[in-house]
């Protein structure tokens, strides 16, 4: 794993623009990051229905017996009511275009509704699956595996990460002779300042600063779709700056 670690001295010549900005002491800025795999627990399935019609309403009743077929499958899947999220209908023309891609006549409207389903019980995520590829009109479905203690997970991962900062910056303070003092910044996201402020230009590290990760999507493949991660990845990562002070010498 890279560390990223910058040691910045601010001696008294430092410049007035970079004194009213920068703390007019020593101090090291250090960046921790912890990680964990757990498996999940829940899935978040998030697909869409999709008619087209030269007459509008035709296109409707499709999406509406197709959403009526699909709200009595999850019925019998036992998804609890608060689990499903079905959103409006969304209707759009489409025109016929020339080789300019300028509007001609009016073809047909297509018709669209997303659907938000949560599961609980990853066993029955096998046969929810193959569901939704079995159906037509069924389009653009993406699965996110997740765990329900999410938040008490990245708390967690938070405290570890603050800790490993802090071992970091007592090894770079150590090669300069100089011990670790009280911090007096924390952040989340990162100092991105500090290095334009030194013309060293934008750290790539905070470009990629990442408070979580969730469980990626599955891929389309329908094979690829109905399998379950044995594990998903949570990372959390801090950025804090400590003050250097001078080591007792006894």
């Amino acid at each position: 794993m890279t560390r990223v670690i910058a040691i910045i001295w601010m001696l008294s010549t430092t410049s007035l623009t970079l004194a009213s900005t920068l703390p007019d002491f020593p101090f090291v800025s250090a960046h921790g990051q912890a990680e964990i795999e757990l498996p999940p627990n829940m899935a978040e399935v998030t697909f869409y229905l999709k008619a087209f019609h030269e007459n509008p309403n035709n296109a409707i009743t499709v999406i509406q017996q197709r959403s009526k077929e699909l709200l009595s499958f999850f019925v019998e899947q036992q998804v609890k009511e608060e689990d499903i999220v079905a959103y409006e209908l969304d209707k759009n023309i489409v025109h016929e275009r020339d080789k300019d891609f300028q509007q001609l006549k009016i073809l047909g409207y297509e018709v669209t509704r997303r659907f938000n389903i949560k599961l609980h019980n990853l066993k029955q995520y096998e046969i929810f699956a193959k569901k939704l590829f079995s159906l037509e009109n069924v389009e653009n479905i993406n699965t996110v595996f997740e765990r329900t203690d999410e938040e008490t997970i990245k708390a967690d991962l938070l405290i570890k990460a603050g800790k490993d900062a802090m071992q970091q910056a007592e090894r770079a303070a150590k090669g300069f002779d100089v011990s670790v003092g009280p911090v007096f910044a924390i952040s989340e996201q990162g100092f991105s300042d500090l290095g334009t402020q030194f013309g060293l230009g934008r750290d790539d590290y905070y470009s990629s600063i990442s408070t979580g990760s969730r469980g990626t999507p599955s891929p389309r493949d329908e094979d690829e779709f109905l399998f379950v991660p044995s594990t998903i990845t949570f990372m959390n990562r801090v950025s804090a700056l400590f003050k250097l002070q001078a080591k007792n010498k006894d």
